[in-house]
């Protein structure tokens, strides 16, 4: 493991964190929100006047020294590049391009470039370049408009997430044809359904594990070789022309696998046959049943219910659970429950019903037919549950979330729905007879008379 030294200078008041030595890589710590150029680049000294050390300035002073350097960005800093221009390659405008190796972090308030260029430009002929627990919001080109990979060193994300700018066109990451290796470790690549490519690889290497890959376009040439490792690539239009091999992933998208060699390193689960998924565990024509969580500080959770065929699928011993850390796409330990989960995410203990599984409660939980009258359920997060014929009645649902729940004929009389999350939710032949629907959230609702919420003026009045 590298050590980074550090030493304090005092330079026009402010304390910057500099190295020792840079051959033990020198650290540089952002403290400045400001977009502009470094003083005197190689001078070791991360400055720009009047601002103390920016992320362009760091990146510079990177650029211009020997070793691999590390830049922290204070928690809290809203780093934006604001400079605008295009096709200029010394960071004096547009985006941030980097010819050596460099690890990158903390870039946790989104980094935009939306009205500049792309991001980060990566050239480096050799080595490392690493961006890990940081957000990257993309910029405006079209090719790589978060990061272009296109030096023939390797490119690391990890535990990190990629989301493109309201209106964004292109894709969000690129490689050229002459590129080193591509991992995506614990991250995720999330469109947004913003018509985006999530993924532009044009030959190489790409390697997932424990990524989530959603929303975008994955567009894969024949050129390239892409392994995955408990990874969740879903609500993907994919052109995979590329081969791969696979294990312990989910592959749940619009086009499937399209063309292209793959195999299967066992329990996969795929929505058609497609992909060819016929390994020892792997599962074919099965729905994940993925439920989306939402969108946290650790990126996009979008996880298997409680019921899901992927849910404990994999035995515990794996290398799965094993292998990777022992942990998911957010840091949650594996396994939970009596074995692992298929894909990214391995849901955790929650405030929720009692599910059909070895512990106590779930976050993602299904309970048709059970009887939950009289009980509290305030704020409790059901999303994705089925509680067909459920017995709610006289119960508190105040701020619980039930967002694409099955409610069918379930009986919610006398309930408590206060502000209730209910979009996307089906309550078909559910009895609401006395319910408090004050501040009730619909959308996409089918109501209990089959009539869907949107059509009825955005709520369920008059068809309960």
């Amino acid at each position: 493991m590298r050590t980074w030294t550090i030493r304090a200078i005092l330079v026009v008041g402010a304390v910057l964190l500099l190295s020792a030595c840079h051959e033990n890589g020198t650290v540089f710590v952002v403290h400045s929100a400001a977009d502009a150029p470094d003083d005197n680049p190689g001078d070791g000294i991360c400055h720009a006047t009047p601002h103390g050390c920016t992320l362009r300035a760091a990146v510079m002073e990177a650029n211009s020294l020997p070793g691999v350097e590390l830049i922290s960005v204070n928690v809290g800093i809203p780093t934006s590049l604001t400079l605008a221009g295009t096709d200029e390659d010394n960071d004096a405008v547009g985006d941030l391009d980097i010819f050596e190796g460099v690890v990158i972090e903390n870039l946790q308030v989104s980094l935009s470039a939306h009205s500049v260029d792309r991001v980060f430009d990566l050239h480096h002929s050799s080595g490392l370049v690493e961006i890990r627990d940081s957000w990257v919001l993309t910029g405006t080109a079209s090719d790589g408009a978060a990061i272009r990979h296109q030096g023939a060193g390797n490119f690391s994300l990890l535990g990190s997430n990629v989301v493109p700018y309201p209106g964004a066109t292109g894709s969000l990451l690129e490689t050229g044809a002459g590129a080193g290796v591509t991992y995506i470790f614990e991250s995720g690549i999330d469109g947004y359904d913003e018509g985006v490519d999530g993924i532009d690889h044009n030959g190489g290497s790409l390697r997932l594990r424990n990524a989530l890959i959603n929303r975008t376009v994955i567009a894969i040439d024949a050129d390239s070789t892409v392994t995955a490792r408990a990874s969740t690539l879903a609500d993907n239009a994919v052109g995979f022309v590329g081969d791969g091999q696979f294990e312990t992933s989910v592959f749940d998208n619009t086009l499937d696998c399209g063309a292209g060699t793959r195999t299967s390193n066992g329990d996969n689960l795929e929505t058609s046959t497609s992909c060819g998924f016929s390994s020892a565990g792997d599962l074919q024509n099965t729905d994940p049943r993925l439920v989306f969580f939402g969108t946290g500080d650790a990126g996009a959770v979008l996880a298997p219910a409680v019921l899901s065929a992927a849910t404990d699928h994999i035995a515990p011993a794996s290398g799965v659970c094993t292998g990777t850390g022992g942990v998911d796409r957010i840091g949650d330990p594996r396994p939970y429950g009596v074995g692992c989960d298929i894909g990214a995410f391995e849901p955790r203990p929650d405030a929720g019903c009692v599910p059909p599984r070895t512990t106590t409660s779930a976050r993602f939980c299904s309970l048709p037919g059970e009887d939950l009258s009289g009980q509290s359920f305030l704020w409790f997060l059901l999303d994705g549950g089925d509680f067909t014929g459920a017995d709610f009645s006289g119960s508190v649902l105040a701020g619980a979330s039930l967002h694409a729940a099955t409610l069918a004929g379930a009986d919610l009389s006398l309930t408590d729905l206060t502000a209730t999350e209910l979009r996307d939710a089906d309550l078909t032949g559910a009895d609401l007879t006395g319910a408090t629907l004050t501040s009730t959230v619909w959308d996409n609702t089918t109501c209990p008379s089959g009539v869907n919420s949107d059509t009825n003026g955005g709520n369920c009045d008059g068809q309960l």
